[in-house]
C-alpha cells in the first residue's frame, strides 16, 4: 500500500489483504477491505468494479451464513449496473449473473425450488450466448444443488463441466467423491487442491484449510 502509485494498486492491496483475513478466518475484516478497496471505484463512479466488489461482499456473507445480508448486496450489485451508463450487453450479463447470485441465495435458506428454476433460466440464456464462462458457472449451480439433494453422482458430474481452476469447485468435487464412498479419487482431488496454492484467491482462501484437515483425516 504505501508504494502503490495509483489507486489500482491500492485496490489491488485491499484486495490482497482481504484475502489474507479470509484466510486467517476473519471475514469480517475481509468485508471491511472489500469495502475500503471500493471506495476507489466510488470515487470514479466505476460501476463495474463497485458492482464486483459489492458481489463478493455478499458471497461472503453468504459464508457467513447471512442470506438476508447477502441478497441485499447482490441487489444493491445489480442496481449500481442497471442505473449506469455502461452497454445494454454488460446491463443484459448482469442481470443474468443476477439470477445465478440468487439461487445461491436461495440455496443457502434451503429453497430448492427457487435455486432450480434461476438455475433452468440461467443455463438456457448462457447456452444461448455460448459464453463458457456462463456455461461453467450453470454446471457449477447444477452441482451445487445436487450436492444440497446428496446426488453425489450428479454433483462430480456436474463439477467436471464446470471451472475447476475454482477451487471452491475442486473442494466441492472432494465433497462429492466423498459423498460417493470413493475414497480414492476424494483423496487424490485434495491432495491437488492443498497443493495449488493459488495467488491471492478468495475461493482458495476459503477452502484450503478445510480442504488440509481433510486430507489429514484420509
Amino acid at each position: 500500500m504505501d508504494n502503490a502509485v495509483n489507486d489500482g494498486q491500492r485496490r489491488a492491496a485491499h484486495f490482497a489483504m482481504a484475502v489474507a483475513y479470509i484466510d486467517e478466518g476473519n471475514i469480517d475484516d475481509a468485508i471491511v477491505e472489500l469495502e475500503n478497496q471500493m471506495a476507489f471505484a466510488k470515487k470514479i463512479d466505476d460501476a463495474a468494479s463497485m458492482s464486483g466488489d459489492l458481489a463478493l461482499i455478499a458471497f461472503l456473507q453468504l459464508e457467513q451464513g447471512k442470506p438476508n445480508e447477502a441478497m441485499g448486496k447482490y441487489k444493491e450489485s445489480m442496481d449500481v449496473v442497471q442505473q449506469s451508463d455502461l452497454t445494454d450487453d454488460f446491463k443484459k450479463n448482469n442481470r443474468l449473473g443476477f439470477l445465478f447470485n440468487e439461487a445461491q441465495t436461495a440455496l443457502k435458506k434451503g429453497d430448492l425450488v427457487k435455486a432450480k428454476d434461476n438455475l433452468k433460466k440461467y443455463a438456457a440464456q448462457a447456452e444461448a450466448n455460448q459464453s463458457r464462462f456462463q456455461i461453467w458457472a450453470a454446471h457449477q449451480l447444477a452441482a451445487m444443488i445436487a450436492l444440497e439433494e446428496k446426488d453425489y453422482k450428479t454433483a462430480v458430474a456436474e463439477l467436471k463441466q464446470a471451472n475447476l481452476q475454482n477451487m471452491y469447485n475442486l473442494y466441492r468435487l472432494v465433497l462429492a467423491y466423498k459423498g460417493m464412498g470413493d475414497k480414492e479419487n476424494a483423496k487424490k482431488t485434495c491432495e491437488e487442491l492443498v497443493k495449488y496454492n493459488q495467488l491471492n484467491s478468495i475461493n482458495y482462501a476459503l477452502v484450503r484449510h478445510n480442504a488440509a484437515k481433510m486430507l489429514a483425516s484420509m
